[in-house]
C-alpha cells in the first residue's frame, strides 16, 4: 500500500465543533466526501453529520481509562438538573463517533459524560458519525485513530498498551485517579481549558510522576493543593492550558509600609 497521503482526515467544521445541531433521533445524511487515511493510502468516506440513535452498550471506547471521581462529579451535576433541563440537554446532545470494522460505533469523545449518564439510567444517545473507517483492518483503523488524536491507548499507570488491550465496552474502562485529580485541578483554576487533544490526560501524566497515588485516596484535598503548587511551576510550562507563574505578590507578601529612617552611628 502507498504511504503517501494527499489529504488527511479532519474534524468537521460544523456548529458545535463535532456536529451540526439536529432535532429528533432520525438519521440525517449529509453528502459524503472522500479523503485518504494518513499513512495508510486507503480512501475512506467521511460521513459528516450522520445523526442516529445508538445504545450505550453498542458504543466502543477509544481510551482505556476514566477518572471515576470525575464520573461521580458529573453524576452529581446531572442530578441538579430539573426533568425539563435534563430532557432539553439530551435532545441537543450529539456524541461524536467513528464507524470502525464490523460497523461498530467507536466513541471518540465524552467518555466521562457517557459513563456518568449511563450510571444515571440513560441507555441510549444521539450520535454524530464524523467518519466511516469501516473498510480498514483492525490495526489500520487504530493507527488512523491515533494519528487523528481520536484514541488514547494508555492504562491507569500511564503505560502505553497494545490495541488488543483496548476495552470493548464503556463499563470496562479502568479508573485513573490522576485523571480525576487533573479534572479537579482544572476546575480549581490550576490550568485553563484547552483544545489540545487529551489535555487532561497530559496533566494527569505530569502529576502522576510527582504525587503519590495513595495520597489521592487518603487526602484528596492535600493532593489537590500539591497539584496546584506544581501547576504554577516551570516544569508545567509546556502543558496545555498552563496559566503561567503566580504573581510576585504570592512570593513576596505585602508588608506594612514603614517610613524611611536615617541610620546614625
Amino acid at each position: 500500500m502507498s504511504s503517501g497521503a494527499s489529504a488527511t482526515l479532519s474534524r468537521p467544521h460544523t456548529s458545535g465543533g463535532w456536529h451540526a445541531s439536529s432535532n429528533g433521533s432520525e438519521a440525517n445524511q449529509a453528502p459524503k466526501t472522500s479523503h485518504t487515511a494518513p499513512g495508510i493510502g486507503l480512501v475512506v468516506m467521511i460521513a459528516e453529520d450522520t445523526i442516529k440513535t445508538v445504545l450505550v452498550a453498542d458504543l466502543v471506547p477509544t481510551q482505556m481509562t476514566v477518572g471515576m471521581r470525575e464520573v461521580s462529579f458529573k453524576r452529581r451535576r446531572w442530578r441538579e438538573r430539573s426533568s425539563r433541563q435534563a430532557a432539553d440537554y439530551l435532545d441537543k446532545l450529539r456524541i461524536p463517533v467513528v464507524v470502525g470494522p464490523n460497523a461498530r460505533q467507536y466513541l471518540i469523545d465524552r467518555h466521562h459524560l457517557i459513563l456518568a449518564l449511563r450510571e444515571e439510567g440513560i441507555g441510549e444517545f444521539t450520535v454524530s458519525v464524523v467518519a466511516n473507517l469501516g473498510t480498514l483492518s483492525f490495526d489500520e483503523f487504530w493507527t488512523s485513530l491515533e494519528r487523528q488524536d481520536w484514541a488514547h491507548p494508555f492504562d491507569g499507570e500511564g503505560r502505553r498498551r497494545g490495541y488488543n488491550d483496548m476495552p470493548e465496552t464503556i463499563d470496562s474502562m479502568e479508573d485513573d485517579p490522576f485523571r480525576s485529580l487533573a479534572g479537579a485541578l482544572k476546575r480549581a483554576g490550576g490550568y485553563a481549558k484547552d483544545e489540545a487533544p487529551f489535555s487532561e490526560f497530559k496533566w494527569a501524566d505530569f502529576l502522576r510522576c510527582r504525587i503519590p497515588r495513595e495520597l489521592i485516596d487518603r487526602d484528596s484535598g492535600r493532593a489537590l493543593a500539591m497539584a496546584m503548587h506544581l501547576a504554577q511551576g516551570v516544569e508545567a510550562a509546556a502543558l496545555p492550558g498552563w496559566r503561567g507563574f503566580p504573581p510576585l505578590k504570592d512570593f513576596y507578601p505585602s508588608q506594612p509600609h514603614r517610613p524611611f529612617q536615617r541610620i546614625t552611628t
